[in-house]
């Protein structure tokens, strides 16, 4: 019964992978993208 276990863990280590994948690829949109913001450009430029 130690087959199904491994398994079981492998699938969750690529599903960690999977979403820390997509979690990095958000973030760097999220800091390519300019803000929209005004405020955020006003503290930013000083």
């Amino acid at each position: 019964m130690t087959e199904p276990q491994d398994y079981l863990d492998l699938d969750a280590a690529g599903f960690l992978m999977i979403a820390l994948g997509h979690l990095v690829k958000a973030r760097e949109k999220l800091d390519q993208e300019p803000p929209s913001l005004p405020v955020y450009h006003a503290t930013r430029e000083t």
